[in-house]
């Protein structure tokens, strides 16, 4: 198929991908690779105009990856991107520039003729083959930023992009929505046996479950690093981590525990502001911090300590217009606008002195001052397809292709352990901690006290939480939905359960099922086929795995 201009108002491609995180690139760059004849797509829902999502104009610049055995295990795209030389003008490893990321993302997508980017758009309709049960096309319309930091429709001209495959690489699982798949919200599907709290009562009686908490990543400056390398005299405070650069100057911070747990400061901020009753405040949190230099030689940070409670990432106010917005938010949930703009006033505007206050209180920061704030939520869940629609119910947690009980004791080997029954049909690996954040502010903060319960806080959502030893085999399966055959899932929409949604979240894992989207997309186009068919046909997957490995893909532990 050829593709058309947008200023036709109709477009043909290919392979249609939505969605701007690395992940989206990654998938749309594959598929560009492994089908040259063929036509690409990207949509990205930022206004920006920039690639990288969270991991660039969110500000989340330092990668979460954990080694196995001494070695980081989610290899293909991602590797070039983290192992890429300080010298290098657009370093992209741990403590990069922002901007030098979506950048270098951009420079690798125009290497791809075939490529298409419709930047600064999102979905507003769509057209769906009920008897080939298959997506024929989706209604694009340019957003923006209106004065008030609001994302709104810009003007009112639409383009439809017909497709052959779409792949939903987005963090709010839109495509997956919009087709009434299978999916589920939140936490919908966790046992209640096995939470220390119970459901909250709106979460009881909905269909859907409460989200992890957000945050909002901010840029700070005036970090005293000096005071990082000893203590001064503050013993009882001083608790923070550091990695370097190759020159020895700092990249990164992780710590402030100890400040937490002794500040008085602290503690009645979180008291006060985790602790609002009222159904339109958000609550927030401020948690031990994880702090990455935006860029070697730089003096501006950006830094993860803000929970943002009472956010559904479903739900943006464009939306309401288009009859896209959640009609099952649970009561006291904000939509993502509304949750940027308030946490961005929060750390910058009227109340900014109270955080200011409190971040003051670590060693190290006394004088330092907040100079932005990522253009997007930090959303760390939204929806996970399930495998069959008919069990999604509470305690329905083994109905999704990747499973909590698959992630926490996977095998070492590929006969060993919960993952075996994926070896056959697997298209990367997972790794990293089990990273689920709280769900209400009482999981992480003592509400009576504000005290924060630091290490412990995981007794406080449920029992069983454990961080997994070895790498999950990652299933074909959960690239796929049992009702839409011609739809690919790379996203916060990927066939995973929210318990396993803890440890697949984090960007490096989402980088291996972007590789893995853009190569089946390809391998489907290219063989008049559909990844439905693909899941129960052997060669099919040993050629996809093929492909894989020779891009780079770590396949086998």
């Amino acid at each position: 198929m050829k593709k058309r201009k947008r200023g036709n108002f109709m477009a043909v491609h290919d392979i249609v991908i939505f969605g701007n995180g690395m992940h989206a690139v990654f998938a749309a760059c594959k598929a560009a690779s492994e089908a040259p004849a063929k036509s690409v797509a990207l949509i990205v829902p930022d206004v920006s105009g920039k690639l990288g999502g969270l991991a660039s104009v969110g500000g989340q610049n330092y990668w979460d990856v954990s080694p196995w055995n001494g070695q980081v295990v989610t290899k293909g795209s991602f590797n070039w991107y983290l192992n890429k030389a300080e010298s290098d003008p657009y370093y992209t490893g741990r403590g990069y520039n922002t901007d030098d990321l979506a950048e270098q993302l951009r420079i690798s997508a125009a290497n791809y003729s075939n490529l298409h980017i419709y930047y600064k758009s999102d979905i507003v309709n769509y057209t769906y083959n009920t008897s080939l049960f298959r997506i024929t096309s989706v209604t694009i319309r340019s957003i923006k930023r209106n004065t008030a930091g609001v994302v709104v429709w810009d003007g009112t001209a639409t383009t439809k992009i017909e497709g052959r495959m779409f792949v939903d690489a987005s963090d709010d699982g839109k495509i997956a929505r919009l087709i009434n798949t299978s999916v589920t919200v939140g936490r919908h599907d966790w046992n209640p046996a096995v939470m220390t709290t119970a459901f909250t009562p709106e979460e009881t009686g909905a269909s859907v479950g409460r989200q992890q908490a957000a945050s909002i990543m901010i840029k700070i400056k005036g970090i005293n690093v000096n005071r990082l390398k000893t203590d001064n005299g503050h013993s009882n405070k001083e608790d923070f981590q550091t990695s370097t650069y190759s020159d020895g100057t700092i990249r990164h911070i992780t710590g402030g525990n100890k400040t937490i747990k002794n500040s008085l400061t602290i503690k009645a901020f979180n008291k006060k502001y985790g602790t609002q009753n009222s159904m339109t405040d958000f609550r927030y949190v401020l948690k031990p911090m994880n702090i990455a230099r935006n860029g070697k030689g730089k003096d501006e940070w950006w830094v993860n300590a803000l929970l943002v409670f009472d956010v559904d990432g479903r739900a943006h106010e464009r939306d309401k217009t288009t009859g896209f917005y959640p009609t099952d938010m649970l009561p006291d949930a904000k939509n993502t606008d509304e949750a940027w703009t308030a946490a961005r006033d929060f750390v910058m505007g009227s109340q900014s002195n109270e955080f200011l206050d409190a971040m003051h209180e670590f060693p190290g920061f006394e004088n330092v001052s907040v100079v932005g704030v990522g253009e997007l939520m930090y959303i760390r869940e939204t929806v996970h397809m399930a495998w069959d629609s008919s069990k999604r119910t509470r305690n329905s947690e083994n109905n999704y292709a990747l499973t909590g009980d698959m992630c926490k004791n996977a095998g070492a080997a590929p006969t060993a352990g919960a993952d075996a029954v994926n070896y056959a049909k697997r298209i990367g690996l997972g790794f990293y901690p089990a990273d689920i954040h709280p769900y209400e502010p009482r999981h992480v903060i003592n509400t009576s006290t504000g005290e924060y319960y630091v290490d412990e806080y995981y007794t406080h959502i449920r029992s069983g939480i454990e961080d997994p030893i070895n790498p999950v085999y990652l299933p074909f399966s959960m690239l796929m939905s049992n009702y839409v055959g011609n739809l690919i899932l790379c996203g916060y929409a990927a066939g995973v359960s929210s318990y396993a949604w803890g440890e697949i979240r984090v960007l490096p894992n989402l980088a291996v099922l972007g590789d893995a989207a853009g190569v089946t997309a390809a391998y489907c186009v290219n063989n008049d086929t559909i990844p439905y068919y693909v899941n129960y046909n052997t060669t099919d997957i040993a050629n996809i795995q093929a492909r894989l490995r020779a891009v780079g893909a770590r396949l086998d532990k």
